[in-house]
């Protein structure tokens, strides 16, 4: 995956990640942000947290119907795990109760969510 400076990601443990820069520093670390405790926090990113990082959904990509991904309302709320139905009005709609649009057509709508 190529990295883009100003874009968020998410670290396996669901922290958004923001990338600084593209470029490391002596130490072979690049320059990022995460978001704890409600505010970001400036830090540096190893090259095996780096490999780790997914994007979260970006609202220009196709997903797949079905698709498993993580969504969450908040930026505090802990990731759910859920499958993905639809955009609509740049919200992210997944199908209720973890199931897929083979046993529903039932769904609810969040601000966030990235695809593993």
């Amino acid at each position: 995956m190529e990295l883009k400076v100003g874009t968020v990601y998410v670290r396996r443990d669901g922290v958004q990640v923001l990338l600084v820069s593209t470029t490391p520093d002596t130490s072979g670390k690049l320059p990022g942000q995460l978001y704890l405790d409600g505010h970001w926090q400036y830090t540096v990113l190893s090259r095996q947290t780096v490999e780790g990082l997914t994007e979260l959904l970006d609202p220009s990509s196709n997903y797949k119907v079905d698709q498993e991904i993580f969504v969450r309302e908040r930026e505090t709320d802990c990731w759910q795990r859920a499958h993905f139905s639809h955009r609509e009005k740049g919200r992210i709609y997944v199908f209720l109760f973890g199931r897929t649009s083979w046993t529903t057509t039932e769904t609810r709508s969040y601000q966030y969510g990235y695809a593993p």
